[in-house]
């Protein structure tokens, strides 16, 4: 195990050293969150991963963006290991350290931390929320469960979809180790701790006039799934009827909010004002056919988790940010293109299957041991998914989160095997060795 470990270390520190920063358009309002945060204003994004960027903007203006990549790294390696720590209960020590090898060697788990994305923050509060619950013991129950509640808060604070997911993981885990009632109370102060931390930033927001909420981009996300993606519209409705007449015939399927906005400021609406058209719309357009939408969220979360996420440890669609240059030479790093690409290459072949192991292992489920832990880490990825596909139109980074729980499942089903073919080794000892006894006492005996 520790050799595994050590290895995962290299890869990421080599990662490190060799590839520059990777970022889209968003990292500039991740930055920005920072002092918007500061002075007590909403932005566009949840400020969970500006308040994660914060501390090293604030160590050093060189090269703040390093830094902040560096201790990504050091949490990817802790994310890994805490979940080996999990598993290694339905699937065994050896297994468990296998599925910490494969998930801790494929592309996504090494290029996530060498991007400034606030996924990188989700996993790393869902994991470290389930590895503390997962901690046996009635001594320190109190404090685990509030600094699991803390770290799912961060999460959500990063990307607000984590906290909704991560209730029925929590229950599951929680409900392994003792009784169904002690077990919803648990989850219930978990998830009271990470709402209260998501209230002090919604009040923070409220006192200083930018109404009780943790970021304004919500209507925009959703005005994405619902209209860009499905092109749910009910023109009936008056907030839908004022904004159709406002943009007149332009097309609206597969055109996002950030291609509508300057429509309507073009026209003299505020961005606000427009944002809060543009949400308005989306329930308009989601009330009109419920089912179709939940539908599509369905089919949409497994084609988010068949997806294999395309991570670039480089800049991307955006302009250069100076913060997030990289010390590393670019002639030391041109060479580390081929790494990427082939890694990117294998990690597509090899999704294509290891994607369907922990959906085998659910249905191994009746020969499994700790069942109940199996589910929760797969309910993960499952909630995570969906509900992301509630709020968010398609992108295959999404995934991206939540991939290492699957793959740390992936040696599910070879641990059930190995248990079923232990077991029927066992029972014919256990049948042939009493008889084999009694004929060899009748032979004896002369009989």
């Amino acid at each position: 195990m520790k050799w595994v470990v050590a290895y995962i270390g290299v890869l990421h520190m080599l990662a490190f050293v060799f590839f520059g920063i990777g970022y889209t358009s968003d990292a500039r309002g991740y930055i920005d969150g920072i002092g918007r945060f500061a002075a007590g204003q909403v932005s566009y994004f949840p400020p969970g991963y500006s308040l994660f960027l914060a501390p090293w903007w604030l160590i050093t203006s060189s090269y703040p963006g390093a830094l902040a990549v560096f201790v990504q790294h050091v949490c990817m390696v802790l994310t890994l290991v805490g979940l080996r720590d999990i598993v290694r209960r339905v699937v065994g020590e050896d297994l468990a350290t296998l599925a910490l090898f494969i998930t801790g060697s494929v592309a996504p788990t090494l290029f996530l931390p060498q991007m400034i994305l606030s996924e990188n923050v989700a996993l790393f509060g869902m994991a470290g929320a389930m590895w503390l619950a997962s901690r046996a013991g009635a001594n320190g129950a109190l404090r685990r469960d509030v600094a699991a509640g803390m770290l799912a808060g961060l999460a959500g604070l990063a990307r607000v979809v984590p906290l909704v997911a991560i209730v029925v993981p929590m229950f599951l885990l929680y409900r392994s180790m003792t009784g169904t009632r002690d077990a919803a109370i648990r989850t219930a102060r978990m998830m009271g701790a990470g709402l209260g931390l998501m209230a002090l930033c919604a009040s923070w927001h409220y006192a200083n006039g930018g109404g009780f909420v943790i970021a304004g981009g919500a209507g925009l996300h959703l005005y994405n799934r619902v209209v860009t993606e499905q092109g749910l519209l009910n023109a009936r409705e008056p907030a839908t009827a004022v904004f159709l007449t406002r943009m007149g015939n332009r097309p609206l399927q597969d055109v996002a909010h950030w291609d509508v906005l300057p429509v309507l400021e073009r026209q003299g609406m505020s961005y606000a004002d427009a944002r809060s058209l543009m949400g308005a719309v989306a329930m308009e357009g989601l009330r009109s056919d419920p089912t179709g939408f939940l539908r599509h969220s369905t089919i949409q979360s497994w084609k988010e988790y068949a997806a294999a996420p395309t991570l670039e440890p480089w800049p991307s669609g955006t302009e250069p940010i100076a913060a997030l240059e990289s010390p590393v030479p670019p002639g030391v790093r041109g060479g580390s293109n081929a790494w990427w690409s082939r890694s990117e290459s294998v990690f597509r072949q090899l999704w294509r299957v290891l994607m369907w192991l922990p959906v085998l292992g659910l249905l191994l489920l009746p020969s499994m041991r700790e069942r109940l832990v199996f589910l929760a880490l797969l309910a993960v990825p499952a909630g995570y998914l969906f509900v992301t596909a509630q709020v968010e139109f398609f992108l295959d980074r999404y995934v991206a989160a939540v991939l290492p729980f699957a793959l740390m499942l992936s040696t599910t089903p070879l641990s059930v095997l190995k248990g079923l073919s232990d077991r029927r080794y066992r029972d014919s000892r256990a049948w042939s060795g009493p008889g084999t006894g009694r004929r060899n006492t009748l032979m004896s005996s002369g009989t």
